[in-house]
């Protein structure tokens, strides 16, 4: 088969697109995302010329699956069901945006729907980022999230910024490479200018960027402690291990590594793996226990990931996500997923993780589609649609400085996680769990998020993982010190307290909403002249 063949084939040009665009989140090969578009870009313009709609959005979803599958793969290892829902629904919803953008093609010609697929994609990832259907996993800016040294500007622009140039730079190349004979030489250099001026002034920008952020100053130190128990969520978590035991490690470990210095102890998510309700936490056996480590060690916080339960007597109050019990009739209760802090008080602090996971841990619009919490998947501990709370909750240490609790999912948006820069945070941590993926690209994947939100906030970051990777993030994004995957270890490290906000915090996702406006009128054009081209058929 010739070139000119490939080039109209467009199950060749489908897969080849989704295996180049794989390449960024598989194996951290990031710049290939700026030239991953231009096979999908030639496979539009073939569709473009023939075929209904209908046709071509079916032929549009083997290379959005392809995609999706070589990309996400790794959920399989915590639930297949989970894999295929995940690939199913994003392939179709990439399927249905290219369809929309054919139709562009058709109505307006190239150029109308380039401008359209920026601007609609572009949205898309803002959409994911802000709705309740949240997986953001895949927007076009986290393609550089294995090479945070190279996107230092997203301090300004978010994550969305990304996506923008990533969309830019496939349509530009497209634009130069596709009508190379009949164009004049003039509107060629020109476009290859421009295309050439993508490609080197990011980079530059970024370097230029992380000069200023090196001179951000190192001053009162926080000494912290991660303990990484390496306990696995198949076989010991729920089963082999009693929660007692579970804690017993943990404070063993910290045990081994806390000194005078030490002024935050942190643990994983759900690492308490027993039930807290609200009403017993301040006298729990498991806090007490905690209690009376930090008894011997003055002036220490210990934060640490739980399941806690608030109670609904008769129902009195209950929320959109409140589930009946079992023994009490007319009794309801909410789950949450929490960060727990905890000192020598009686009072322990709590945050309620508030972004969710699709179909593990929520049902998108609970108030409406309750009824399918029994189709949830359940990885151990508490399955359905969990409880959240409506604002960002920073903890604070003794001497007052003030950190963000975020929880595992929570990371990987940016836009969410600024607002607890916003409520005051000196600095940032993360405890998660993505022991139940396994040996897989989707641990190593999460963890370059955080390397992003470091970047976006300019914030040191202290990262806690049950089985890895744990780590001490600075400010850009680059890894001070880690442990490995699958081990049982502590790491003892230093973050420093940092005030400001960035261009990104202060104003979070403004591309997002200036493209999601841009997209609704090119759409609203859109119609406007379907109508009018069929009342003069």
């Amino acid at each position: 088969m010739k070139i000119k063949d490939y080039l109209n084939s467009w199950y060749a040009l489908g897969a080849l697109g989704a295996v180049l665009m794989c390449l960024p989140w598989s194996l951290g090969f990031s710049p290939v995302s700026l030239v991953a578009w231009l096979p999908w870009l030639y496979m539009l313009r073939g569709m473009s010329r023939r075929g209904s709609y209908w046709l071509q959005f079916a032929r549009l979803l083997l290379p959005m699956y392809l995609w999706n599958a070589l990309t996400v793969w790794w959920i399989s290892g915590a639930t297949v069901a989970g894999m295929l829902g995940a690939i199913l629904a994003m392939g179709s919803m990439m399927a249905g945006v290219l369809t929309i953008v054919l139709w562009g093609w058709r109505m307006r010609g190239q150029t109308f729907a380039l401008l359209l697929l920026t601007c609609i994609w572009v949205w898309y990832d803002y959409f994911f980022h802000n709705s309740e259907i949240a997986w953001s996993w895949l927007s076009m800016g986290n393609a550089w999230a294995a090479m945070p040294s190279l996107v230092q500007w997203y301090e300004y622009t978010g994550v969305l910024g990304g996506s923008l140039w990533v969309m830019l730079s496939g349509v530009l190349l497209f634009g130069l490479v596709s009508g190379v004979r009949g164009r004049p030489r003039r509107q060629t250099v020109v476009l290859g200018g421009l295309l050439l001026l993508l490609w080197v002034v990011p980079p530059v920008l970024s370097r230029a960027v992380a000069g200023e952020a090196q001179q951000l100053a190192e001053e009162n130190p926080v000494e912290v402690v991660i303990i990484q128990p390496n306990i696995d969520p198949w076989k010991e978590k729920f089963n082999s291990l009693s929660a007692m035991e579970q804690v017993e490690l943990m404070v063993r470990m910290a045990d081994s590594l806390v000194t005078p210095q030490t002024r935050l102890v942190l643990c994983p998510e759900t690492a308490i793996a027993e039930a807290l309700w609200e009403e017993e936490m301040g006298d729990n056996p498991f806090v007490n226990h905690i209690r009376a480590f930090l008894a011997k060690h003055p002036g220490v916080v210990w934060v640490t990931g739980a399941t806690t339960f608030r109670a609904y007597p008769n129902g009195v109050g209950r929320t959109a996500t409140a589930r009946p019990m079992e023994r009490l009739e007319g009794w309801y209760y909410d789950a949450y997923n929490s960060a727990l802090r905890i000192d020598t008080s009686q009072r322990v602090g709590r945050y309620i993780k508030s972004k969710l996971v699709v179909g593990t841990e929520m049902t998108p619009y609970p108030e409406h589609m309750q009824w399918l919490n029994h189709l949830s998947i359940d990885l151990g501990g508490i399955a359905g649609s969990l409880g959240t709370q409506p604002y960002r909750e920073v903890f604070s240490l003794p001497s007052g400085l003030r950190f963000a609790p975020i929880i595992c999912y929570e990371s990987v948006f940016g836009e969410y996680c600024h607002d607890f820069i916003r409520a005051g945070a000196d600095f940032l941590t993360v405890i998660t769990n993505d022991a139940w993926w396994g040996d897989t690209p989707g641990f190593r994947e999460h963890f370059s998020f955080s390397q992003l939100r470091c970047v976006e906030t300019r914030r040191w970051m202290a990262r806690c993982g049950n089985t890895g990777i744990s780590a001490i993030i600075n400010p850009l994004g680059e890894v001070v010190e880690s442990t490995g995957w699958w081990q049982r270890r502590g790491l003892r490290g230093v973050v420093y307290p940092l005030e400001g906000e960035t261009f990104y915090v202060r104003h979070g996702d403004f591309i997002g909403r200036i493209v999601s406006w841009m997209t609704v009128l090119l759409l609203a054009y859109l119609g406007v002249q379907t109508v009018v081209r069929r009342r003069h058929l």
